[in-house]
């Protein structure tokens, strides 16, 4: 391990000691084992880097806007880094990705570009995609904030103004302090806006700024007379006025004030009057929102009736105020965000609390006052909603200052949400699509699992995720991620060291190493969607610290086993129900083994073989076999002179042997391959040496070709280990890939999960550390095992065969798979009989990506995969259509569909 890094949780077993006696007295046998290095160099692709960082900022303000790229974008105040705030983008298919980070210069010791931006985003107009903000922070001449143009194409931001602040030495220079609400674009092209304080009174200020940087101070508020604290976005109404709010005045409670555009007529037009009944309200906040009438509409955080806010409608021809709705708890308590009018002509906006679950409401309203509540929050998905915007009819986005995947309790804390509601008259749908302040998954300990059901691949990581204690992650061919789920320590479990297993029900199981409701670590089961639910917590007596992948059993049953705990504290062998039901089969004692590692295999019998990483007669690990039952333990092997800490467990592989790997021992202590039958003969396939990779600490893959592929921790070319080949029948040696090492932008290194072969023959495989931030990777190596079976008999084929003349004839060939079935691509179709020589082989139609088609060179065989990898036709209803020119062959050939590689 590097120095530095985090450690896996046995960080001691990276620990080279001094060699053993054992180790020692091996030379002489070792030498025996002496075989040649072939040199071999595969294609190596990371799929994806892991990284520490966290995926976005925190505490999303205002709301969002649609930009001319079709892309959303809207702001946080803060970051993981400097916490000084965020611009962020969500795509027409919902991909989240921050944009623009607001950056700290050391040398000024100040938020060159501000800090905190607050309200919301607003677009540059016709002719002009960029789009305007404010910060409520920072800036060039100290902590007041500045107005913003966000150059999204580019990635920039260019100041506009940075504000003063109030100079109370002189007052009449004050410019402002602290942007509020966010710009408006009027109808002149100008932008305007508010500052919460300074100017002359220090009541806050009305300013207008130009996409060119001409800013104009156009009125300083008095708050003994006009109010102060303006909060909210101004508006302009069908006057040509701008109409704003204040949040309070000299009574306390706040004022709607209009002001010409050249800074003239500022004049309160309606003093809010509290609580109670017949009051209007009290610290009206939000954006304000405008009928086709002329009428505005806004809302009141506080006051009314219930003292939880009211809605109001403003008519500038008569100045009359009417409430047209009082929160009363039920539809919801202090609205925040303001309304925004929808394409149906009603009003819509949120609420903080209330509903039926007392974490606020969405609702919608008419401009007569009839009120709708379309979605009462739950505590899971939104707590502290902040307005909503409407991208299309009846489809609104939203944001929270809380709640998320961060919320440990739920509604009680959490950094942010962005959501999506589709509202119809009949009901809402509800979606979340990002939690904000989460940090990524990083550290993958295991090796992963493929799905035939979907052609994704499923892991864990140790690290990472919203609480730091690891995650659970999906991967497709081409390296998209996708974190299912945020372990918790003291609920899921967390620092996860095992890989999933694939149950027969279509669910994954897979287990922590700690955590859990006695700390010991925890048994669960996940759908495909990442719903998760724990079966079992280990205790002490039963198991602790369970780092090696289940088994699932011929019963049905999950075996595994704990690295510690038990009996004499040296570790288990456990049988778990799907149902949670737990009994514990063997516990080690030492002599007999400690510390087993390493997933159990059984065999046809229902016999279970393992392997424990100390113990036994030389304390160097054992291999061992045992019933289902736990009854007929035997310790097959004691690990001393020709092997030290086997960590991986065995595999089946040629000749019906075992197959497993030791970690140290050997020639030079670099570890090695062995096998051993199932009664007990053990045989060195390969020592590592000087020259090659070392450590293995993953167990090997068996490729169709009956040759062993496997990891390896150190040395190689760049001291890091290698992905390599092993002839079990010669013991050669060969590389497929060196590993890079440690360090941003390297393909990684200390890889410990095994490897997947890929249905088109490629091995994937994950490293603990490396990649692009040094968070670990996910790699594909193009190996080329040959992976081809027969799948005929799961598919449904038609085919048509025209008559070219000349002896030329054109197939058209259809494969649907049956009820059920799943085909992994690539696909063959080998037609017996068939010369295709100068045949012409296209995809036609059919259920897959555009880049597939194309012959796989082989005679008689024509192979269709793709650039991203394996693609599955998952059931009935999916379908490919090839086409075949150029055949020479009539209509009796026959035809059979191969899965895979040949």
């Amino acid at each position: 391990m590097r120095a530095g890094g985090i450690a896996p949780v046995h960080a001691d077993r990276f620990r080279r000691p001094a060699m053993s006696r054992f180790a020692l007295a091996s030379l002489a046998v070792a030498l025996a084992w002496i075989v040649p290095r072939q040199a071999l160099c595969a294609p190596h692709t990371v799929l994806h880097s892991f990284s520490a960082s966290y995926m976005s900022g925190r505490s999303p303000q205002g709301r969002l806007v649609l930009a001319d790229d079709g892309n959303l974008y809207g702001c946080t105040i803060s970051d993981a880094q400097q916490g000084a705030g965020t611009i962020f983008h969500l795509s027409p298919s919902g991909a989240f990705s921050t944009r623009f980070v607001f950056p700290f210069d050391t040398g000024t010791g100040t938020y060159p570009f501000g800090r905190s931006p607050v309200g919301s985003l607003v677009r540059g107009g016709p002719g002009d995609p960029d789009l305007y903000g404010v910060t409520a922070l920072g800036g060039p001449l100290g902590d007041y904030g500045v107005a913003f143009r966000y150059d999204y194409t580019a990635g920039t931001v260019t100041v506009l103004h940075a504000f003063g602040g109030y100079n109370p030495g002189n007052p009449v220079a004050s410019d402002g302090e602290g942007p509020r609400g966010g710009l408006i674009r009027g109808s002149d092209g100008a932008f305007y806006g508010v500052t919460l304080s300074g100017g002359v009174h220090n009541g806050g200020t009305v300013y207008r700024v130009t996409a060119g940087g001409g800013y104009t101070l156009l009125h300083p508020i008095n708050h003994a007379t006009e109010g102060y604290y303006p909060e909210s976005r101004l508006i302009e109404g069908a006057d040509g006025s701008l109409y704003g709010t204040t949040a309070l005045n000299g009574l306390g409670y706040g004022v709607l004030f209009r002001i010409s555009k050249d800074g003239s007529g500022y004049a309160v037009v309606h003093q809010f009057t509290g609580s109670g009944v017949g009051s209007t309200g009290d610290s009206p906040t939000g954006d304000l929102a405008r009928d086709s009438s002329g009428n505005l509409y806004g809302a009141c955080y506080r006051g009314g009736a219930g003292n939880v806010g009211t809605l109001y409608r403003y008519s500038p021809g008569t100045g009359e105020v009417t409430v047209l709705h009082h929160f009363n708890g039920l539809s919801g308590g202090y609205p925040l965000g303001g309304l925004a009018r929808g394409a149906d002509g009603r009003l819509y906006g949120t609420s903080q609390s209330g509903g039926i679950y007392g974490f606020g409401t969405a609702y919608r309203i008419t401009t007569g006052g009839a009120m709708a509540v379309v979605r009462s929050f739950a505590a899971t998905d939104v707590y502290g909603a902040i307005g909503l915007m409407e991208t299309s009819a009846g489809t609104w986005y939203g944001l929270c200052w809380y709640a998320g995947v961060t919320d440990p309790i739920p509604g009680y804390g959490g950094h942010g949400r962005l959501y999506r509601l589709k509202v119809t008259s009949a009901s809402t749908t509800y979606a979340p699509l990002h939690d904000f302040f989460v940090q990524n998954a990083h550290y993958p300990y295991s090796g992963l699992v493929l799905s035939p059901n979907d052609g994704r691949y499923y892991g864990t990581t140790q690290s990472g995720g919203a609480f730091g204690n690891g995650t659970v992650y999906r991967i497709d061919p081409a390296g998209k991620l996708t974190i299912l789920v945020h372990l918790l320590a003291n609920t899921t479990g967390g620092m996860p060291s095992a890989g999933l297993t694939l149950g027969s029900d279509g669910s994954f199981y897979g287990v922590t190493g700690l955590g859990g409701l006695h700390g010991r670590g925890t048994l669960f089961r996940m759908t495909p969607s990442g719903s998760v639910t724990v079966l079992h917590h280990f205790h002490f007596a039963e198991g602790s610290g369970v780092e090696a992948r289940l088994t699932q059993g011929k019963d049905g049953a999950f075996y595994g086993v704990a690295l510690a705990g038990g009996a004499a504290n040296q570790g288990t062998v456990f049988r778990c129900t799907n149902a949670g039901s737990l009994t514990v089969l063997h516990h080690f004692v030492g002599p007999d083994g400690a510390k087993p590692l390493g997933a159990l295999w059984q065999d046809a019998a229902g016999i279970l073989y393992g392997t424990t990483e100390l113990g036994g007669d030389f304390d160097q690990g054992t291999v061992y076999k045992l019933s289902a039952t736990g009854a007929g333990f035997t310790t097959l092997h004691h690990f001393g002179l020709d092997g030290s800490r086997p960590t991986a467990g065995v595999v089946p592989g040629p000749g019906g042997l075992l197959y497993g790997t030791t970690f140290f021992g050997g020639l030079v202590n670099y570890g090695i391959v062995y096998r051993i039958s199932p009664a007990g003969a053990f045989g060195v396939v390969h020592q590592f040496a000087a020259g090659e990779s070392a450590n293995p600490y993953a167990p090997v893959t068996v490729g169709a070709d009956g040759m062993l592929y496997g990891v390896t921790t150190s040395h190689g070319t760049f001291a890091a280990g290698a992905v390599y080949r092993i002839d079990p029948s010669t013991g050669a040696y060969a590389p497929l890939h060196d590993f890079e090492g440690m360090g941003a932008g390297t393909t990684g290194g200390d890889a410990l999960g095994e490897l997947v072969i890929a249905p088109d023959g490629a091995l994937v495989g994950t490293t603990y550390f490396g990649g692009d931030a040094d968070g670990g990777t996910v790699f594909r190596v193009d190996a080329g095992i040959p992976t081809a079976r027969d799948v005929t008999g799961d598919v449904t084929l038609s085919r048509t065969v025209t008559n070219l003349g000349g002896g030329s004839y054109r197939w058209v060939v259809t494969v649907t798979p049956k009820t059920g079935k799943a085909i992994l691509l690539p696909i063959s179709l080998p037609v017996i009989g068939l010369a295709p020589t100068g045949a012409v082989v296209a995809n036609k139609t059919g259920d897959v990506p555009g880049g597939y088609g194309g012959s796989a060179g082989a005679p008689y065989v024509a192979s269709f995969a793709g650039p991203s990898g394996p693609w599955v036709l998952r059931s009935t209803g999916r379908k490919i259509t090839v086409e075949i020119s150029g055949a020479s062959d009539a209509p009796t050939a026959s035809l059979r569909v191969w899965q895979g590689r040949f």
